[in-house]
Formats: C-alpha cells, sequence, structure tokens
C-alpha cells in the first residue's frame, strides 16, 4: 500500500522464511524504486500496552471516533526485558490457558510489575471472533482454527487468515492504540492500573496465607510492616 511517498508492508510468512522473503522483496531495485524495510515505520509497543490490555480484560475498548471491540480474554503472555537487546540468559516466562490473567503467578508477575512483552488475546470486532499473539513489536500470529465470523447463534464461519491480518493491522491495532493514548493522556490509566495491581497482590497473598496456613501473627511478625 503506498501513501505519500512511502510503501507499507504487512509480511504473512512462515517465521523460518521470513528473512529470505525480506531480502527477495526489499532489499532489491524495482522500476517504481527500492524499499529498505530497515526505515519502514512500525509499531512499537512498551510494557505499559500491555499492562493495559491486562487490565481491560473482559471489557468493551472504544478509541476515539467511536469504534468499538470487546477484549474477551488474554489467554497467553510472554514475559522478560523484550524481544530487543534482551541479555543472553536473561529470564523469560510464559504461559497459556483461559483466564490467564486470574492465575496466582500470573498474578505475581502483574503485581511486581513484570515487563509482559508478548500476549495471546481472544476479542470481537464487528461480529468476527479474533485469536492472535501480539508481540512488541507487532509480530502477529493468527490462530486460524479459533478466528471466526458469528453468521447466527449456533452458525460458525472460519476467516481467511490474509484477510483477519489485514483487519488485526489495519483496524484493530489502531483501535487499541488509539484508546490506550486515549486513556494515558486523560490520566485515567495509571490509577486503575496501580489498583489492579494492588488487588492482584491481595490475591497472591491470600493464596500464600490459604495453602501455608498463616495467622495473624505470622504476618506481623514479618519486618516489611513499619513499626507504629
Amino acid at each position: 500500500m503506498g501513501m505519500n511517498g512511502r510503501v507499507y508492508v504487512v509480511l504473512v510468512t512462515p517465521k523460518n522464511l521470513e528473512s529470505k522473503v525480506r531480502t527477495r522483496l526489499f532489499l532489491k531495485e524495482h522500476e517504481w524504486g527500492r524499499i529498505d524495510y530497515r526505515e519502514l515505520p512500525q509499531y512499537h509497543f512498551g510494557p505499559d500496552f500491555f499492562n493495559w490490555l491486562m487490565l481491560k480484560k473482559r471489557e468493551e475498548i472504544t478509541d476515539l471516533r467511536g469504534d468499538k471491540l470487546e477484549l474477551r480474554d488474554v489467554v497467553g503472555f510472554s514475559t522478560g526485558n523484550g524481544n530487543s537487546g534482551q541479555a543472553r540468559g536473561s529470564a523469560t516466562f510464559t504461559g497459556s490457558g483461559g483466564d490467564i490473567s486470574s492465575q496466582p503467578a500470573t498474578q505475581t508477575m502483574i503485581s511486581t510489575a513484570s515487563n509482559f512483552n508478548r500476549l495471546t488475546l481472544s476479542l470481537e470486532y464487528k461480529d468476527t471472533c479474533y485469536h492472535f499473539e501480539l508481540g512488541e513489536l507487532a509480530e502477529c500470529n493468527v490462530d486460524s482454527d479459533n478466528t471466526y465470523k458469528k453468521n447466527g447463534r449456533d452458525e460458525f464461519k472460519h476467516v481467511n487468515v490474509h484477510e483477519a491480518i489485514i483487519t488485526i493491522y489495519y483496524e484493530i491495532i489502531p483501535l487499541l492504540k488509539s484508546a490506550f493514548h486515549m486513556e494515558v493522556t486523560s490520566g485515567t490509566f495509571r490509577p486503575k492500573y496501580e489498583e489492579f495491581q494492588k488487588q492482584a497482590g491481595l490475591f497472591v497473598i491470600a493464596d500464600i496465607v490459604k495453602q501455608l496456613n498463616l495467622t495473624k501473627k505470622d504476618i506481623d511478625s514479618l519486618d516489611c510492616f513499619p513499626k507504629l
């Protein structure tokens, strides 16, 4: 897609062929010019964007234009120092499963401000359910088996994976970025997320207390509480 002298590219290819496709398509002279993919603008998501998605689970998300989608669930995550510049040997944690943000391990990561850099999302947009993994550099891996259009109460139709990817990049990601930016600039995101972190931490503490049969005396004996 060309726009104002620039070319925007969505590359749909198996991971093992990506470098070969980039070399043959991009680093080559064409009759209309040459593409250098290193200069192509692309989405980049920081940890707060993924934190916001965790927070918005099971909510309807609306952008500045009034476009809407429902984030049905977050069913997978990866956390670490990021894809780019990650130190060798640094810890990376992954997880998957329904309602994953309510699991103790994930809640611990939320409460301790771990950097999520990849999430698997299940969302509904314009009567179509999308299931895909989204990385910090906008890498997108669509689960075609769980991406479908709802034709009726009990009727479902699979969506062409290429159409799904175009919709995700052209409509869904811009909608999410717009809604996230709106909450950040209005100042509503940070207080909501800090309360979300606090509640996640409390759930983890409650689970530990239950599992270890801790008493109030045990908890009061900890040095982390200020002496009054």
